[in-house]
Parts: structure tokens; sequence; C-alpha cells
């Protein structure tokens, strides 16, 4: 009696940043490129997979993992709730639980808007670009060809139990400026299905506020515009909620073109791909 095939090796890769900095556009850019590029190596059949079905590589948001509207805190001062306090707008748990899961071969959270909101893309990207990529697939070879799976949230480095699931962290850094003048007229799509956009003064009030909460101990002088990571400890059970992350791969966006932050991200991939390749081997 033939024993059940182990699952596929996992591989969770966290793209993080401030609401609106570029982090879904980015995750769509990378899947659309990894799965294009699987394709070709006929490593996997099927389409791109904008559904998730026949992906090598899939988005997992944790907007899917907000909390309910009703439990959410009302700040008197915009007259409304408080979707952006680190403290009390995501389910950590239940989060930290779906990746741990995803890691075991578990099956991916469904979400009822990601088919319809992954932005649009083509594969077609710089020359530099894709011989990164050929070399990322090499190193994918390596490692039993892994899923992979971008997870990707504008609070995925504030709780350790989420942070530590993560085997390669991504923080994309924008602008207040750029944030702001990308959150303007955005509509949002809550857990309950229906839509909300930000009221009077809420990018000053409570989003940008909350950002810095969230990500202040990230970065030296708590600069989070301009400071440097702080160095953190390698040792992932030292993490605390809030504070600096190991391991953590900071890509500014301020005066880079899409195409840049693509390469740019697909280059650190690639570092930290080198990185655990190398530690599997000396582990062997």
């Amino acid at each position: 009696m033939t024993s059940p095939a182990s699952p596929a090796p996992v591989l969770l890769l966290g793209i993080g940043g401030a609401t609106s900095s570029g982090k879904s556009t980015l995750a769509a850019h990378l899947s659309s490129l990894l799965n294009h590029a699987y394709e070709q190596q006929t490593l996997v059949d099927g389409t791109l997979g904008r559904d998730g079905s026949e992906a090598r590589v899939q988005v997992v948001g944790q907007d899917d993992f907000a909390l309910p509207e009703e439990e959410l805190g009302f700040d008197e001062r915009i007259d409304g709730k408080d979707w952006d306090d680190p403290d009390q707008c995501i389910d950590y748990a239940r989060f930290a639980t779906a990746l741990e899961q995803l890691k075991s071969g578990g099956t991916p959270p469904v979400s009822p808007k990601e088919v319809s909101t992954l932005p649009e893309v083509t594969t077609s990207m710089p020359s530099s670009s894709s011989q990164t990529v050929q070399r990322i697939l090499e190193l994918l070879q390596r490692l039993s060809n892994p899923k992979i799976f971008l997870v990707d949230g504008f609070l995925l480095y504030y709780d350790s139990r989420v942070t530590s699931t993560l085997d390669v962290r991504l923080f994309l850094r924008a602008s207040e400026e750029d944030v702001r003048s990308r959150r303007e007229g955005r509509v949002y799509h809550t857990a309950e299905g229906t839509t909300w956009s930000d009221p009077p003064n809420y990018f000053d009030l409570i989003l940008w506020p909350s950002y810095v909460k969230a990500h202040q101990n990230l970065f030296e002088q708590r600069d989070v515009e301009r400071g440097a990571l702080v160095k953190a400890s390698s040792n992932a059970s030292e993490m605390q909620s809030g504070g600096p992350v190991s391991g953590l791969r900071l890509l500014e966006t301020r005066h880079q073109s899409l195409e840049d932050v693509v390469q740019n991200a697909c280059q650190l991939i690639l570092e930290e791909l080198q990185q655990i390749a190398a530690k599997q081997s000396c582990s062997r």
C-alpha cells in the first residue's frame, strides 16, 4: 500500500506597507510574472490563473481578515468608524492561523473580491526583470518548487504571530504625500460586502497617525518616511508585536516607476531565496 504523497512545500512572501502604497499592484505583477514564467517552462499547466484555480503563485489579502464593522471603534472626531487602528481593526489570530494552515498544505481563504479587484497587468516587463525572474525560478527548483502565496497587507508586520509565518518580508515605503494623493477618492469593499470611502479628515486624524503608530518602531528615530530600518534580532521567537522585524527588506517607491519597483522587488526576492537555499543546504 503506497503512502499518500506529502503536500508540496509552501513559501509565504509578505508584501507590506501603507494603504495605497502599491502593494496590491506589485502583488498582481509578481503573480503574473511568476505564473507566466512557470507556464513557459511547463512546470504547471493551465492559464495564468487569475482565479487562483491553477496558479502556482496566488495572492492572499489581509483585508479579508478585517474585523466586522460593528466591532470597530467609533471616533467622534470623524463621526464614524476607525478602520485603521492597528490594535483593533484586524483579526490577527485568525489571520495567523490561516497562514499557518497554508504552510501545512491547507486551502487558501476565499476572497469574494479577489478576482475583480486584482489590477489587470501584462507580463511584458524590462529584460532585466525577466532575467531575475528566471534566476528566481532556478532557485525555486532547488527548493522543490514550492507553491507561493503573496501575502498583501497594510498591517502585515505589526503582529508577531503573523510576521513569524512569513518566509520573505518586503516593505513598500511611500511618502505621506503620495499615500494621500492615491487614497483620495478610493472606495473600499468591507467584509460584509458593502463599500466604504473616507469621511472628511479621515486621512489626517485617523489613517496616517495609525500608520505611524503601527510602523514607527521599524525605523530609526521613528521616522517612517526617511529612517533606516532598525536592526532586529534574527531569532523569530524574540520578535514582539509592534517592534522591529527580523529579515525585513525595504522597497522604496518614492520617485520610482512601476517597472523599477517590480525589478527591485524581484531582486530582493532573489536575494532572500538565495539565503533560504543556503540555509537548507547547510542543514542537510
